[in-house]
């Protein structure tokens, strides 16, 4: 496993740390800190989205070799920094304080890191040699030397007959 690698793993762990305390403060009634006016049926469905993504960040630890994973996660981050975005600028529904405005910027970050980085995070399958369509056989007989018989009496005999 490459540096690289183990760094984006490890920015991972970070980043599901991060959401897991968004979880808790949406399931425990600290939705406030985070949203202007938000009801507890909001703060839920918004912790909802948050664990759908943490899920998505789970399964590419555990798979980290697939590119259908990361193209998943880089899409469903970029989705997740924009409507973040959107509720704070444009909609006005979430607080413009510095912990929105911080996990805008690293979720931003993110994306933009796991995509550049993508050509160095897995390496594609190396393409083998072609074969040739159309059975093969007696493929015994063409390894080594057993065209070649080991020299003893029976073969020296054998071949003086043949002569």
């Amino acid at each position: 496993m490459s540096s690289l690698s183990r760094c984006s793993r490890a920015w991972l762990s970070f980043l599901l740390l991060q959401d897991v305390g968004v979880i808790w403060m949406c399931c425990s009634g600290q939705a406030s800190l985070l949203f202007k006016n938000a009801t507890a049926s909001v703060a839920r469905q918004y912790s909802l989205v948050v664990a759908v993504i943490c899920v998505v960040r789970l399964f590419l630890l555990r798979f980290f070799e697939s590119f259908p994973l990361h193209a998943c996660h880089i899409t469903v981050t970029t989705l997740y920094a924009l409507a973040m975005g959107a509720e704070m600028f444009y909609y006005r529904t979430m607080d413009s304080t510095t912990p929105n405005i911080v996990r805008v910027v690293v979720q931003a970050v993110t994306v933009i890191l796991f995509t550049i980085a993508q050509r160095w995070l897995y390496e594609l399958p190396q393409a083998g040699p072609v074969r040739r369509k159309g059975r093969l056989f007696a493929k015994h007989y063409m390894e080594g030397d057993l065209l070649i018989p080991p020299e003893s009496d029976d073969v020296r005999e054998l071949r003086k007959k043949q002569l």
